[in-house]
């Protein structure tokens, strides 16, 4: 496939220095601007959500927030702490 349409892309950043998970971040960017439709699972939450047009968080294996990357700017900690159900 010279030319994919969609890239399915689960956890590239796994193992890798700072440096290189950047660079492949940076190339998962230039996919993306070049149009390829790109589903993006990865622990790395900020650089998730900095790479994406729509976000879906998955807790147990239910949706617990999703929407466009708007949605996610604040504080990040309250939102993951909203998501694990852990705000009292």
């Amino acid at each position: 496939m010279l030319r994919p349409r969609l890239c399915l892309i689960d956890e590239p950043s796994i193992g890798l220095s700072p440096k290189i998970a950047g660079e492949v971040f940076g190339w998962i960017r230039q996919f993306a601007d070049e149009g390829m439709a790109i589903l993006l699972v990865d622990h790395n939450i900020r650089k998730v959500i900095e790479l994406s047009d729509h976000t879906y968080v998955l807790t147990l294996g239910e949706i617990t927030a999703e929407g466009p990357r708007s949605q996610f700017e604040g504080d990040m900690h309250e939102q993951v702490r909203e998501w694990l159900g852990l705000n009292f």
